[in-house]
């Protein structure tokens, strides 16, 4: 168990602040001392059961087999104590962007730089299941990273029970039916209509983004695109 601040996580890692606290974990700033760089060290609140330990290891192994500049960079992984280390992304979450008043350009440029990092994950196959403004951070030129990929799977597979956050979760997500894009498209779909919705000044092309956004989150999984690849098509002609 970590002491605070300070704590020195397998002889390699000190702690130097907590960033952020979910169901599976708990993610904190830290030091690598044996390179002095800062990652984002993500440590399960418990890996003693085998489901456990092979949900770190999916999540590590998924995170790694992605190398795109939209997806988070995995740089160590420990089973025994439960840590997956991640490059440190300090400019927080689209989160936070909801929270601000962002001009047409950036909501627009946030929008593009998700759905090209998710078309790149849906084209290798793989469905994040868990997509929502904390999960996606921003590199210092403003481009979206995707983490988080604790619940997600190949595609076609038959998940034993819904997983997830119900708030952005697809209809059939919350059934447990088999894995599709179509459901991070949902998601993604929920998303954009929070980043139109921030927008307080009326504005053409945020107004197209969110007819974009709406056709996204439609309750028929056959009425949406068919991926993520579909709607950077959408997005170019808003």
């Amino acid at each position: 168990m970590l002491a605070g601040d300070g704590a020195l996580a397998r002889g390699r890692y000190r702690i130097v602040r907590e960033l952020g606290r979910g169901g599976a974990g708990t993610v904190f700033a830290a030091e690598d001392v044996q390179t002095t760089r800062t990652v984002a060290l993500k440590i399960y609140h418990s890996v003693r059961s085998r489901p456990e330990r092979e949900r770190l290891l999916a999540e590590a192994r998924v995170a790694a087999s992605l190398e795109h500049p939209g997806v988070v960079r995995i740089l160590d992984l420990d089973e025994t104590l439960g840590s997956i280390a991640m490059e440190l992304l300090a400019r927080g979450s689209v989160k936070s962007v909801l929270a601000e008043q962002s001009s047409p350009e950036r909501l627009f440029g946030l929008a593009r730089s998700f759905a090209e990092a998710l078309a790149f994950v849906h084209a290798a196959g793989v469905v994040h299941r868990d997509l929502k403004p904390s999960n996606l951070l921003l590199r210092d030129d403003g481009r979206v990273v995707v983490t988080d990929f604790g619940v997600a799977r190949r595609a076609g597979e038959v998940p034993p029970e819904a997983e997830g956050t119900l708030a952005y979760m697809a209809p059939e997500q919350r059934e447990a039916k088999p894995v599709s894009p179509r459901a991070d498209v949902f998601s993604m779909g929920r998303i954009l209509l929070e980043l139109s919705d921030s927008m307080r000044l009326p504005d053409a092309s945020i107004a197209r983004m969110r007819e974009v956004a709406l056709r996204m989150s439609k309750p028929v999984a056959d009425d949406r695109p068919a991926s993520a690849l579909e709607v950077v098509s959408l997005l170019q002609r808003c």
